[in-house]
């Protein structure tokens, strides 16, 4: 991510970009994955609030990196674990 954050700021022209991997993830993946960082357990700090979350769209939002090497060759280097 960091390094396609560079290429963008680096490009000559501005856009809108898509930072994407192109694998689905779900917003308590990253929680999961951003709290074992740290060594703490999710659950001691936050709750879901059931009225805010949304049904699951039609299709999933998986964004599509194709343009990243237009940007800066070698962003698309590393996948996301899967």
């Amino acid at each position: 991510m960091v390094r396609g954050l560079r290429a963008i700021a680096a490009a000559e022209d501005a856009d809108d970009y898509v930072l994407a991997s192109g694998v689905g993830r779900t917003v308590r993946e990253l929680v999961e994955v951003a709290f074992a960082v740290v060594g703490l357990d999710p659950a001691r700090y936050l709750r879901v609030d059931s009225r805010l979350v949304r049904k699951p769209d039609g299709s999933a939002p998986i964004g599509n990196p194709a343009r990243a090497p237009s940007v800066s060759a070698g962003v698309r280097r590393r996948r996301s674990p899967t």
